[in-house]
């Protein structure tokens, strides 16, 4: 034990000294003015090949969302930019003008991109599972799935007089396990070059229009996210670039194991750049629109539904102020709406409804100065799950010549049982059998059997 104690305390003097030697990054004190429900943060890791900010801010006038700053990098070790975000829940679709795009700032207060042109350049449309602005490099090393707009630079050539970045528009992830991120590492999963009708040069945007569309779509069967990109030159036809309905990259979250399913975020982030993002959109998997917002800010946001067996359950952010909050509901798209609880929880399940019938909420929320608008609607469709069957008891295996027989108990209500076979100890298991009794034979012996 002593040998223990010692052991730990070198540990977390390890640990303290390390925690001391970190950089502590100036967060969000140059974020200007931005919608409700948005902010804006240094998103950086801590890795010495990832570079400094600089001149960074964000602000927001006349429905365009400028971001700007010196300097960021998308690389293995983690995202670096600056970044405009708001927070979603549940399935969502995003879509961004890349309005306007200037060279980075040369100072604190500039705002006309007069500083140093780069061929680092990028505008961002992305989703991360995290961001905390007290903490740039766990948001930089938060998963993350982003389209990026790196325009060429005609003024900036290699030695051999080629242009230095060769793709002007991909589609990026990072901290990702899937077939094309191996080891969890950022890589470029998509591109395009030099498409017809689409801007190649930032001087080009003003003829060439830049669309770019985010959406998350969840199975209603499998609960498996699906996380897509595309892009449009008139933003209504959006595709790869060339195939209008097709995704320009595509990432199924199986058992949103990456992503969650709480909350994520989504924003605007810049690389080396000054960029207007104009037309920005949020729409929630019920189709209203949840940015631009015309609620005001004591309505509930956030809403989610989760679908029971005669039962749904109805979730929302929390409001500031609030003492209660009054759950309505409907048969009818649109209402009118009937009030059915009155709680001071940020949930509520409504009980003995039908399966198969879909219902209609809105939620509001009550404070001091009275009853706030409702809330968007949303809606959930009760329907019956039957339970998993209970396991089988009793197994026994009776050894014979090279083979064996397998005896269980029966299942009340079971249509047919699945046997696996362990040959390495019970590490793995691999269906051999399938019947609709409950004895198999002439299996072979030393192997692990389970059902």
């Amino acid at each position: 034990m002593k040998l223990y104690r010692q052991w730990f305390a070198r540990i977390m003097t390890v640990l303290l000294i390390v925690s001391l030697a970190m950089p502590a990054y100036p967060l969000d004190v140059h974020a200007g003015t931005l919608p409700q429900y948005w902010d804006a943060s240094v998103i950086k890791c801590s890795d010495p090949a990832c570079p400094g900010l600089s001149n960074y801010d964000a602000g927001y006038a006349n429905s365009v969302i400028t971001v700007r700053t010196g300097s960021g990098k998308l690389q293995t070790q983690g995202d670096t930019m600056y970044a405009a975000y708001t927070s979603v829940t549940g399935d969502f679709t995003v879509t961004a003008r890349v309005y306007n795009f200037k060279n980075q700032p040369s100072n604190s207060t500039d705002t006309t991109g007069a500083g140093a042109l780069s061929y680092q350049n990028k505008a961002l449309l992305f989703v991360k599972k995290s961001i905390d602005p007290a903490d740039a490099n766990a948001s930089s090393i938060s998963p993350s799935l982003a389209l990026a707009f790196q325009p060429k630079q005609s003024s900036e050539v290699s030695s051999s007089g080629a242009l230095k970045n060769s793709s002007y528009v991909y589609a990026w992830q990072n901290h990702v396990t899937s077939a094309t991120s191996a080891g969890n590492v950022g890589t470029a999963v998509s591109e395009t070059k030099q498409l017809a009708g689409y801007p190649i040069l930032m001087s080009d945007l003003s003829a060439k229009p830049l669309y770019f569309k985010l959406t998350k779509s969840t199975d209603q069967v499998t609960q498996n996210s699906t996380y897509s990109t595309y892009i449009s030159n008139d933003g209504i036809h959006y595709g790869n670039g060339t195939t209008a309905g097709t995704a320009l990259y595509s990432y199924t979250d199986s058992s949103n194991a990456v992503f969650g399913t709480g909350s994520v975020y989504v924003g605007l982030g810049v690389d080396y750049g000054t960029v207007d993002f104009s037309e920005v959109k949020i729409v929630d998997g019920f189709g209203n629109t949840v940015f631009p917002s015309s609620l005001s800010a004591s309505t509930p946001t956030g809403l989610y539904t989760t679908a029971g067996n005669t039962q749904a359950t109805i979730g929302w952010s929390a409001v500031t102020g609030a003492n209660a909050y009054h759950v309505k509901r409907s048969t009818t798209s649109g209402g009118p709406y009937q009030l059915v609880a009155n709680v001071i929880s940020t949930s509520y399940t409504d009980s003995n409804l039908f399966n198969d019938t879909t219902y209609y909420y809105v939620v509001s929320a009550v404070t001091g100065s009275g009853e706030s608008p409702d809330s968007y609607q949303v809606n959930v469709k009760p329907v019956y799950v039957p339970d998993p069957p209970a396991a089988p008891t009793g197994l026994q295996g009776i050894p014979r010549d090279s083979q064996v027989t397998l005896r269980w108990n029966a299942v009340q209500g079971a249509d047919s049982y699945n046997v696996l076979r362990s040959g390495d100890g019970g590490a793995t298991y691999s269906s051999i059998a399938i019947g609709d009794k409950h004895r198999l034979h002439r299996f072979r012996v030393n192997q692990r059997y389970e059902l």
